[in-house]
């Protein structure tokens, strides 16, 4: 199993479903209300029935709460039976040129504009770069600087440095990767380690202060004030 990451923030353009499925499935739940639900229909009696022994269970949902809960299920169902069919499926691949393979769609699909010139490029470069993520798991600022592909990093900060899930393409299952990924979470957790420390001795000294001047109030002797004479 190969298990790839797309780049960050990218999934608008790289996965198949996002492309249309997605869409036209928000497209026609925003067209479906409760007319359309079949009250006599055995999805209609199943998700009752569902509810029905949650509310047995739990008694946790108002009646308004248990109505919008099943309507919403069904008008849901609708929207995802029009919207998954085999040609939309298919379309959504091609809109994201992975299947059929079309490196010009997915340049298109790309937010930072390219010139003729820049697409001619990275064109004439993708076989190479291929071989390269192939072996190493990943693209690297380097390896574009060497086929003179426009670099985009931000703030002076190389992708390859940033945490995993803010890099580019990265082949998860890559010899070359797993460690970085082990050690990832092994700081993860050290950094998750030292913030609960730091948050319990911060409630400690609190408590501890706080204990501290209720005592100074315990032990206040109580003066009453002398009585004025007459």
């Amino acid at each position: 199993i190969i298990v790839d990451k797309p780049s960050a923030s990218t999934t608008e353009i790289t996965q198949p479903c996002d492309q249309e499925i997605f869409l036209t499935k928000n497209n026609y739940l925003n067209t479906i209300t409760d007319n359309n639900i079949t009250l006599n229909d055995q999805r209609f009696l199943n998700v009752g029935e569902c509810f029905a022994l949650h509310q047995q269970k739990f008694k946790s949902m108002p009646a308004d709460h248990v109505r919008m809960g099943i309507f919403g299920l069904l008008r849901l169902a609708i929207s995802w039976q029009k919207t998954c069919t085999p040609e939309r499926a298919s379309n959504s691949f091609k809109k994201t040129g992975q299947y059929p393979y079309n490196p010009s769609q997915i340049l298109s699909n790309c937010t930072t504009k390219l010139s003729g010139v820049e697409e001619a490029e990275i064109l004439i470069s993708v076989d190479q770069l291929s071989k390269i993520y192939e072996v190493n798991g990943q693209l690297i600022s380097a390896d574009f600087d060497k086929f003179k592909i426009i670099n985009n990093d931000s703030n002076g900060k190389l992708k390859e440095e940033c945490v995993m899930s803010r890099r580019r393409t990265v082949r998860l299952t890559n010899p070359l990767i797993r460690p970085q990924l082990y050690l990832q979470k092994e700081n993860s957790l050290i950094a998750k380690d030292k913030r609960v420390t730091r948050e319990n001795t911060k409630r400690e000294r609190e408590s501890s202060n706080s204990a501290a001047g209720n005592m100074t109030l315990i032990k206040k002797v109580y003066k009453p004030r002398a009585k004025k004479l007459k």
